[in-house]
């Protein structure tokens, strides 16, 4: 029996063909990408703490046997993508990308997945697209379902719907997805190609749904009946929910009615989301406060009777009613009403009362001519403690300096400096200060 040469790397031993095969001690080797080798620690050090600063590296690699270390480094700069395409910091991912790259790392599809997704919530769809362009041709490393349904969702939140519907169907036609060899056999449909996953074209009904395309998400259903990958097993909630949704952006709030009339008839239940996206139609309709407050007391009776607190009306829901309130005109007494909804908002237990709810009822009593009464509320929230963001703030200022209160400006914006919760952006500082200035100059 031939002796076992030791080495750093681990183990060596000749076998029958006379090559050398070399087994590492550490069995974490496998990787799904490869790195390049000779870095010292000290290196490792730099590169980590370069990281944190988000310096670009070129040429740096890590030690092959320092398994653990490379998994951790390239978890940070996932993070780190992740993180720059929550700032919308575009060129940070592509900076991210070109570093991995230079460590030495073979990208994968999950690395450029997570590069789409930082590029979708920016929303930057030219690079986004452009990213998965590059995944598609010859010589990439291919896209999977969660790639196309990430560019599919960005390019509809982008408004791009047209370039949308265009790459569902080239990628039908390309036959890009994983097609199981009975489904190839009995769904093959001529030159139009196979069908897509149910994840890309809920996608698609997204898109459809965000920029109030209503005949399009009609469309869209229909060929999710008749062409999806894996066949057609019935409907979900959500895809009815983005339908309501769709008929809520079009301000066709009749639509949203026979949307959630056709949900009931295929046995499927409203739930909250239901119901608050077709508050939001009706608020963007013709307005109508009394068909708003039927859905709220709707919600309350079948959350009691279903004991399921999740159909409780919510702070949505009493945002929205608010919007009908303020949408309808033809409603009298509309301030007592709005005095009413607050304090039934204000004594619900089960109802977190959020900074966007708040909001919203000073944003209702400006809408009413009554600033005095929004001032009055912002004094109460601040009072009991509760959080009050700088929106609220300016939306105040704005109606002071309309009315040329200069006085009662400076006094808001120092207030909302010390008062307001959360990040105040300088947009709003800057906002603030022109309105100041503009107040000042108009008493003069």
């Amino acid at each position: 029996m031939r002796a076992l040469a030791r080495c750093s790397r681990g183990w060596e031993r000749p076998c029958s063909s006379g090559r050398i095969e070399r087994h590492h001690a550490n069995r974490k080797a496998r990787l799904p990408f490869h790195l390049k080798t000779q870095a010292s620690s000290s290196t490792k050090r730099q590169l980590e703490s370069d990281l944190e600063e988000g310096k670009e590296h070129d040429g740096l690699y890590l030690k092959q046997e320092d398994l653990e270390d490379k998994e951790r480094l390239l978890e940070k700069y996932v993070r780190s993508m992740r993180r720059n395409g929550q700032r919308r910091n575009t060129d940070g991912v592509v900076r991210d990308l070109r570093t991995l790259q230079s460590l030495g790392v073979v990208l994968d599809k999950e690395h450029f997945n997570v590069a789409l997704e930082a590029f979708a919530n920016a929303k930057d769809a030219e690079r986004c697209e452009e990213l998965f362009r590059l995944m598609l041709r010859k010589g990439g490393s291919g896209v999977d379902e969660r790639s196309c349904t990430t560019v599919v969702r960005c390019l509809g939140k982008s408004g791009k719907l047209n370039s949308a519907f265009e790459l569902v169907d080239e990628l039908e036609n390309k036959r890009v997805y994983d097609y199981p060899k009975s489904f190839q056999k009995s769904h093959v449909l001529g030159s139009m190609g196979l069908a897509s996953p149910r994840s890309v074209l809920d996608a698609l009904l997204d898109a459809c749904a965000e920029q109030g395309e209503l005949m399009r998400a009609r469309a869209v259903m229909r060929r999710m009946r008749s062409r999806m990958l894996g066949g057609f097993h019935g409907w979900k909630r959500r895809e009815f929910n983005l339908l309501i949704k769709a008929a809520a952006r079009s301000r066709d709030p009749t639509a949203a009615f026979l949307a959630a009339g056709e949900m009931r008839t295929h046995g499927i239940s409203p739930d909250a989301c239901t119901y608050n996206t077709l508050l939001h139609a009706v608020s963007r309709g013709a307005g109508g406060y009394r068909e708003g407050r039927a859905l709220l007391v709707e919600m309350r009776s079948r959350a009691v009777l279903a004991k399921n607190h999740r159909l409780l009306p919510d702070a949505l829901s009493y945002t929205c009613l608010l919007a009908c309130l303020i949408s309808d005109e033809s409603m009298e007494d509309r301030f007592e009403i709005l005095a009413q909804l607050e304090e039934e908002m204000c004594e619900d237990v089960e109802l977190r009362l959020d900074a966007v709810a708040r909001a919203a009822v000073i944003d209702a009593c400006l809408a009413l001519g009554r600033a005095d009464a929004g001032l009055s509320y912002l004094n109460k929230y601040v009072g009991w403690g509760q959080n009050v963001r700088g929106h609220a703030y300016m939306a105040l200022m704005r109606n002071f300096a309309s009315n040329k209160d200069a006085e009662m400006v400076c006094d808001l914006k120092e207030r909302m400096r010390k008062e307001a919760q959360g990040k105040i952006r300088r947009s709003q500082i800057e906002e603030a200060e022109k309105l100041l200035e503009e107040a000042a100059t108009s008493m003069d």
